[in-house]
């Protein structure tokens, strides 16, 4: 498995961001490594993960967050995620 997983889709919820996640090989997504950094902090864990429903949880950001999402393969996605954007950009390593 060579492939990282990759987010579904995500929502803003009051003060959380809500990101559904699926891995596409068959490693299963390493939540215990999931976390966000921004440009003023370290590392963010999540508010919660849901395994049985892909379920990521970070309180809303007030700044850029780069979420991290690991599979047990050592593949991760690396997503941009901007305050107030419905979108976020990724990248697979």
């Amino acid at each position: 498995d060579d492939q990282a997983p990759v987010i579904v889709s995500h929502t803003h919820a009051g003060d959380e961001i809500r990101i559904h996640v699926r891995d596409v090989g068959d490693a299963g997504i390493d939540y215990s490594g999931v976390y966000a950094s921004g440009t003023s902090s370290g590392r963010i864990l999540p508010e919660s993960c849901d395994a049985s429903r892909g379920l990521i949880v970070f309180r809303y950001p007030s700044e850029d967050l780069y979420i991290t999402i690991p599979d047990r393969n050592g593949n991760r996605l690396i997503s941009l995620l901007q305050p107030g954007s419905q979108s976020g950009s990724g990248e697979n390593l």
